[in-house]
């Protein structure tokens, strides 16, 4: 009888992955949860192309993920791996919260973002939050995320320039960046740095959703 409660009791863990590649970071973090009697660490890795190739064979249930990694990024990691439908949830770990790489990162399709200064209790906590369906923030991350929601649309369009708010008009009206340049009688590289600004201040990535955002609050 022993063996099989020891046999469910390793069934119930929480099997983790991670990918950093500071080695003494990953190392640290793979023997302080591993501690843990409800965690498993199966697989760490230091760049998101060999995390890639293993992650679906290793079946973790949640991937820990630092964002600033050799090669191909942590968000374009986990945006790979979610599109695959691995069925792992993935964490975030990073140094900054830096307010784009935030927003990037829950796009892709993670679900928490943590920062490396958390203490590795905080760190396991919010691992076993996420298998019981939450989404765990630093607290200086769950603000930034709080003020955005809370932002007023009309704040991000106003804080447009007066030229940036004639580009937005015409790429509404379906011109296309040579035209806006024409009517404008500005230079086409001027009309794409105006357009990342707009980008940029309406918090969106593609003239679809800047039009749109447009449309919905003006």
């Amino acid at each position: 009888m022993e063996p099989a409660r020891s046999n469910t009791a390793r069934q119930r863990k929480i099997r983790i992955a991670i990918v950093e590649d500071n080695a003494g970071l990953r190392r640290e973090l793979e023997s302080q949860l591993g501690r843990e009697s409800d965690l498993s660490v199966v697989g760490g890795f230091g760049d998101a192309e060999s995390a890639a190739a293993a992650l679906p064979g290793l079946e973790p249930h949640v991937v820990l993920t630092d964002i600033h990694l050799p090669g191909r990024n942590g968000i374009e990691l986990v945006r790979k791996l979610a599109a695959q439908g691995i069925g792992a949830e993935f964490l975030m770990l990073t140094t900054f919260d830096d307010d784009d790489l935030v927003f990037d990162a829950l796009r892709a399709g993670a679900v928490g973002y943590l920062l490396k200064r958390d203490q590795a209790a905080d760190i396991a906590g919010a691992i076993r939050e996420v298998q019981e369906g939450g989404s765990p923030m630093s607290g200086s991350i769950a603000r930034k995320v709080i003020k955005e929601f809370t932002r007023k649309p009309s704040e991000d369009l106003a804080s447009l320039s007066a030229q940036e708010n004639k580009v937005l008009q015409l790429l509404a009206r379906g011109r296309a960046y040579k035209e806006c340049a024409a009517d404008l009688s500005i230079s086409l590289d001027t009309v794409r740095t105006h357009i990342q600004h707009i980008y940029k201040k309406l918090h969106v990535h593609t003239r679809h959703e800047a039009v749109a955002k447009t449309r919905q609050f003006l």
